[in-house]
Formats: structure tokens, sequence, C-alpha cells
């Protein structure tokens, strides 16, 4: 079974949270992103992580908060899928 079949299945409630949630993070993202491209600062510097002292290290907070990004929804989706599959499992047969 899919996630957008599992994520069909849910009620509605759970739906609006999902979309609420997913267009929060989105407004926030954009947040950040037109704060450093106004101030040409980074909320978080990863210069001095990877050993470098070139304040331009736009590039580098791009790989690190992708690689961020994608580890979380990684975990999320995983996590959301398992609980399905669960509730599937435990719910009782209609035949």
């Amino acid at each position: 079974m899919s996630y957008w079949e599992l994520f069909d299945r849910a009620n509605r409630g759970r739906r609006w949270t999902y979309w609420t949630i997913a267009a929060l993070i989105t407004a926030a993202w954009i947040g950040v992103l037109a704060f450093h491209m106004l101030t040409g600062s980074p909320l978080v510097s990863v210069s001095p992580m990877l050993g470098t002292d070139d304040p331009s290290g736009t590039l580098a907070g791009a790989v690190v908060g992708g690689l961020a990004g994608l580890a979380a929804v990684a975990i999320v989706a995983k996590l959301v899928a398992g609980r399905a599959r669960r509730r599937e499992a435990e719910a009782p047969d209609e035949d």
C-alpha cells in the first residue's frame, strides 16, 4: 500500500492537520529564505563545521539543510506508514 493510499484513508481532521503543518513549514522556510536573501547571512553558519572560514557558505548550508530535510521526511514517512500498518492489522475484518 502506497503512502497516498494510506493518506486517502485518513479521516478529514488528520488530513487538515497534515496540510496545515505542511503550509506552516513551507511559510517558515520561505521566511528563512527571505531573511537570508535580504541580509545575506544565514541563520546558522555551517562554515566552521566544514573547516573553512569563508563567510559565503550558502552552498554548504543548502547541502546540510537539504540532507537534514530529507532525513526528517524519510523518518516521518516511515513512522506514519508503520502506524497505519499497525492500525490496519489491529482493525477487525469486515468479511
